[in-house]
């Protein structure tokens, strides 16, 4: 999925081997992660679907882990959401005081994902399709699974420090974000949001 990058990632991808069977989808604008992540899981085939961020922040080799806990999950214990759980990463104190506020502030309101996932994730397709439908402007991945009511089970990860540019979510935008997901959780959270189509903008 490209969200209307202007790094030519799509060009790049397409000029891969035919033999790894890529597919790449453009969306005309730039909707934010959750959108595009969106948009991604209603175009996506496949009976597991993985998202992973193109930072490389998240490693793909953890994939492979992922992908074979999750199908065990499915197997044993019926879950249809397998998250990669961030178990160790470098933040600055800002990010760690702040998250420690948003956690107890959370405890408080409602049940979350568990702690440290993020939208590194694998799950099935009829949920890929659920969330795809959600109408939300702004949300983290894994707390809007969790809002719908999903559990899963979980693989550590160490993430890695960003390979290359900057983050174009800035502290505000954290802000937000933080905001909407402890909205989400909320019993007013739970029951209020519309389900809808995912945005229709792919080229």
């Amino acid at each position: 999925m490209d969200d209307a990058s202007g790094d030519g990632s799509a060009q790049l991808i397409r000029s891969l081997p035919a033999s790894l069977q890529l597919r790449v989808l453009e969306l005309r604008h730039n909707l934010g992660q959750f959108r595009a992540t969106q948009a991604g899981l209603a175009e996506a085939e496949g009976d597991v679907m993985v998202v992973l961020d193109g930072d490389l922040q998240d490693p793909p080799e953890v994939i492979p882990a992922l992908v074979e806990r999750h199908l065990e999950d499915v197997r044993n214990l019926g879950r249809r959401i397998t998250f990669a759980v961030k178990w160790k990463r470098d933040d600055p104190l800002w990010f760690r005081l702040g998250h420690y506020a948003f956690r107890t502030i959370q405890r408080r309101v409602g049940e979350g994902p568990p702690e440290g996932a993020g939208s590194f994730c694998a799950m099935d397709r009829a949920l890929a399709r659920e969330v795809a439908g959600v109408k939300l402007k702004h949300g983290n991945l894994a707390w809007v699974i969790s809002a719908l009511g999903y559990v899963g089970e979980w693989v550590p990860y160490q993430k890695q420090r960003r390979v290359d540019g900057e983050s174009r979510v800035a502290p505000l935008g954290l802000v937000a974000e933080a905001l909407s997901c402890l909205w989400l959780v909320t019993p007013a959270g739970r029951n209020g949001w519309r389900r809808d189509a995912a945005p229709k903008d792919v080229r």
